[in-house]
């Protein structure tokens, strides 16, 4: 399984590289969201209300849920563009 830890799926490409994650239905590679897991201090204030605060990194996986603006929802690993391993070659 791939593990990631960036900010954005498609962060960081250079000129000529093909993005590593598009949609499979619209091509998209700029609307893509991920589930991610993360890690957040839990407080109960005096009210009872609880407030949660998030720290450090985020990570996911190619069995996190992505989806598009398109529509699409499905594992992320039906988002890797195959492209991308050809274009390197």
């Amino acid at each position: 399984m791939r593990s990631h830890r960036c900010a954005s799926v498609n962060q960081g490409l250079g000129m000529n590289m093909e993005p590593e994650f598009k949609c499979p239905k619209c091509g998209s590679t700029d609307t893509l969201h991920v589930h991610v897991l993360t890690t957040a201090h839990v407080r109960q204030g005096p009210d009872g209300n609880f407030e949660t605060e998030v720290f450090g990194d985020h990570e996911w996986d190619s069995s996190y849920t992505m989806w598009c603006d398109c529509g699409h929802t499905a594992n992320a690993d039906r988002f890797f563009n195959p492209a991308r391993t050809t274009a390197s070659t």
